[in-house]
């Protein structure tokens, strides 16, 4: 769903009340997984929770292809590379399945992203920027923290420190002072960026 409403955005011209239409829709859309975490925390023991786990394996969520779509969509290549060490064999099977197909879609959308959208724009409103600056913080800060929490809540009960499904050191993986991702960097300011992880 919220692919589909970001494609929309970058494909097609619109007036800004449906930006503003569109971004209200993705906020909840993305507010509906950050929800969910709560049910998963509190509603599953341990056994039963990694019952559920091991169904993922070997992968992981925030690995799947539909976020690197997202993620082409919202913003520029610069925005989404990080310091990468040595490649686990879930990233090395998912690059050799999907690779070619993200490179065709990164090419296609270059210039035309979200964030590329928005610097455009020639008078961009306050309203849009609150909204634009909502779904970065929500999508890049608050789920994968949410994430985060859920999995140590788990992964570190009794004092167990388990490997993540999809085969990587999962708290660097998913907290956000490692990862840095921002959509629209131009909209925050520097002790933002610099504190990105603390962002509230």
């Amino acid at each position: 769903m919220i692919v589909r409403e970001i494609k929309q955005l970058v494909y097609d011209p619109y007036e800004e009340s449906v930006w503003l239409e569109k971004l209200e829709q993705l906020n909840r859309y993305t507010n509906m997984p950050i929800g969910s975490f709560d049910e998963m925390k509190y509603g599953m023991n341990y056994d039963y929770y990694n019952t559920f786990r091991s169904t993922l394996t070997p992968a992981s969520g925030f690995q799947s292809v539909t976020f690197r779509w997202i993620e082409i969509y919202c913003t520029r290549l610069e925005n989404l590379v990080n310091e990468e060490g040595k490649k686990s064999l879930t990233l090395l099977q998912f690059e050799e399945k999907y690779l070619d197909r993200l490179i065709a879609m990164a090419n296609k959308t270059q210039g035309s992203t979200l964030e590329d959208k928005v610097l455009n724009m020639p008078n961009c409103s306050d309203t849009l920027r609150a909204k634009l600056k909502e779904f970065d913080h929500l999508y890049n800060v608050v789920w994968p923290l949410v994430h985060l929490e859920t999995a140590q809540h788990y992964l570190d009960l009794k004092n167990k420190n388990k490997a993540a499904t999809g085969g990587n050191d999962w708290k660097k993986y998913l907290h956000t002072k490692f990862q840095q991702r921002k959509f629209f960097p131009t909209l925050w300011n520097n002790d933002v960026i610099t504190n990105w992880e603390n962002k509230q």
